[in-house]
């Protein structure tokens, strides 16, 4: 990662890292969190005076359910349906967070142009995906699509056959695990697949980085053997960046 962080970045994965930089040099008074599972983002970026107010949103009940017994005030946490518009006002936030997300969903330039809608004139948006790059077929989201037997086995001796069962049989919230249902791929994009999508949808890209190249490979080997090679993987992502891309991109008026 080229981005030079501070020593009191509360985050470990260079996506967040990269996010708190930003809002570290232009703190939010009004911040959304796309896809905040159980907010935990929200609370450590108001734990640290990033942001004044923040609103996670997500599909998935138990994640907002679980997040809201944690969350302190300023944060609030949101359920929201799969195709349907965000219930706020046009021009509602300072900033947006979207890191992981976008490569979960079917419709994307309904979802960019919707979070273009709620961002202020000028605001900023922090997106983070998964880059295309030589390691990608490693991709473990992929798994259960690649191999769904094997898959099968792992989640139900990990977790159960009734978590196997609502979370891949079900589709929930119409989601296979954390994907929609009619994408079902984890999808992976370059620079310049990602700049112009979010060029179409009305963003202008105003810097971008990235961070790993070997961590794929590096947490396979962690897997299957009894090493877990941390520092190593601390180096890759340190000193590469195309596994992860994350960009700040401005709403365009």
């Amino acid at each position: 990662m080229k981005t030079k962080t501070s020593i009191n970045n509360p985050f470990n994965q260079c996506g967040k890292k990269y996010l708190w930089e930003i809002l570290k040099k232009s703190p939010s008074s009004n911040h959304l969190d796309y896809g905040t599972r159980n907010g935990d983002l929200l609370i450590t970026l108001m734990s640290s005076k990033v942001i004044s107010h923040g609103v996670g949103v997500d599909l998935d009940s138990d994640s907002i359910n679980n997040g809201r017994l944690n969350a302190p005030s300023g944060v609030d946490l949101l359920l929201i349906e799969k195709n349907k518009p965000l219930s706020f006002p046009d021009s509602s936030f300072d900033s947006i967070s979207f890191m992981g997300v976008l490569e979960h969903i079917y419709d994307q330039d309904r979802i960019l142009l919707e979070l273009h809608r709620v961002l202020k004139n000028e605001g900023i948006m922090v997106i983070a995906v998964p880059g295309k790059h030589l390691f990608s077929f490693m991709d473990l989201g992929n798994l259960k699509f690649r191999f769904p037997k094997l898959h099968k086995f792992y989640i139900e001796k990990r977790y159960g056959s009734l978590f196997y069962k609502n979370k891949f049989l079900n589709f929930e919230n119409g989601l296979v695990g954390d994907i929609e249902i009619e994408k079902s791929w984890h999808e992976h994009f370059s620079i310049n697949e990602l700049s112009s999508l979010l060029e179409k949808n009305g963003f202008h890209v105003v810097e971008y980085d990235g961070c790993g190249f070997f961590n794929r490979v590096i947490t396979f080997l962690s897997m299957v053997t009894p090493f877990k090679f941390q520092w190593l993987l601390n180096l890759d992502l340190k000193y590469f960046h195309k596994s992860q891309i994350f960009m700040l991109v401005r709403k365009s008026v």
